[in-house]
This record gives C-alpha cells, structure tokens and sequence, in this order.
C-alpha cells in the first residue's frame, strides 16, 4: 500500500512539474508578440509586453509588461490600466487599476519564486510625472508604438518581502513595440 501512494504522488508531482512548465511556456508565448524597454534606475530594463481590451470599459485598453530572468520564470509585472487609442499624452494618476475609465492606474510588483508569487509592490510617487503616450499606429501590420514615463515607491503598507528591493524605481525613456488587437484599430 505504501509503495502505491508513493508512485501515486511521483505521478503526481511530475504532472504538477510538467503542468508549470506547460503554463509558464504559453505565458512568454502569449507576451511574445511585443516588447518594452527602458532605463530603469539608469540601466537597460527589458521585457516583453501585450495590450488587451477591457472586460470592463469599452474602447479602453490595458498594458501588461512582464520581465523574465535566463531561466524563464517571470521576475516583474507592470501593468497600466484604461488606456485610450489617442495619440496625445496619458497622465497616469492612480495606483488602482479598477477606478473609473477616465484614470489611467498603474500596478508594479516583483515575483518571487518560480514566478507565481508576488514580491514587493510599487505605488507611484506623489507629486511626480507618470505618463504614457501612443506615438505612432501601424494598423498595417496591427502594431503600437509608443513611449512612457513612471516614478515609483515601495508600497508602505505592504512591507518588504526582498531584502534588497529598491526603495524608489523610476521608469525613463521608457518605448514598447506591442501587437495590438484587431478591434483596437476601430
């Protein structure tokens, strides 16, 4: 009997791992189709990017940015909510993705582990300049371009999880290159 429930949680385990290994390989495909870039505390950030429509908000858009490290498990996720197809500048105001239509928010954390938990979070610094701006739509080849700018601070009433999270990071000369959806362009 014993040897049973041994082989039943081998198997068990391998289909836990395999299952992982399966969901972390179609999340860098999905986020596959576009990418960002920045300096982040003055050196080169990259990682890979989408933007979906709201389930919520029609006509608005979301961006999700995700930073994976040389073993493919995801390190940072930011995501700016309820973005608008208008080429001029978005201030981003809000640290709350779900607020009205009209607010752009912002969401930073790190992630720990094997990329499925979340480490320290990020709130924007008052008073700063937090923006994002669509430069450029090639609705030929269903592509945005555009440029942004973030100012962030570990989140006070989170505490800190890492040791050695940063206690500001700011987001300059931020660019990303993103595959947009088909009815983004209508």
């Amino acid at each position: 009997m014993k040897k049973i429930f041994l082989i039943l949680a081998l198997i068990t385990l391998i289909g836990l791992i395999n299952c992982s290994e399966d969901f972390l390989s179609l999340k860098q495909e999905i986020f596959s189709s576009g990418s960002i870039s920045a300096s982040r505390n003055g050196l080169i950030w990259e990682g890979s990017a989408i933007i979906d429509e709201s389930a919520v908000f029609p006509n608005v858009y979301s961006f999700n940015a995700l930073r994976f490290n040389e073993q493919g498990f995801e390190r940072e996720s930011l995501g700016i909510a309820k973005i608008k197809n208008i080429r001029s500048r978005q201030e981003i105001l809000s640290n709350s993705v779900r607020d009205e239509p009209d607010s752009l928010g912002v969401f930073y954390t790190t992630v720990l582990d094997d990329g499925d938990a979340n480490g320290d979070f990020y709130v924007l610094v008052p008073e700063t300049n937090n923006w994002f701006q669509i430069t450029e739509v090639d609705e030929r080849n269903s592509r945005i371009i555009g440029e942004f700018e973030l100012h962030l601070m570990l989140a006070e009433d989170q505490g800190r999880l890492e040791p050695d999270a940063e206690p500001t990071i700011d987001f300059i000369s931020g660019a990303f290159n993103i595959l947009a959806p088909d009815n983004f362009f209508q």
